[in-house]
């Protein structure tokens, strides 16, 4: 999930398969703010309120 917020690309060009899930590291896309990057909600505080 947090590989789909904007701003945020994988390091290297071939995936790093583990599983299903490519496990290559994340980064900040050159020449984003760091402070305007939004990620998407992880469902954690979701998950703990219904627990």
């Amino acid at each position: 999930m947090l590989a789909e917020a904007d701003g945020i690309e994988r390091v290297g060009d071939e995936p790093i398969m583990i599983g299903h899930l490519d496990g290559r590291p994340l980064r900040i896309a050159e020449g984003v703010d760091a402070s305007r990057i939004r990620f998407p909600d992880l469902g954690y505080a979701r998950a703990a309120a219904e627990s």
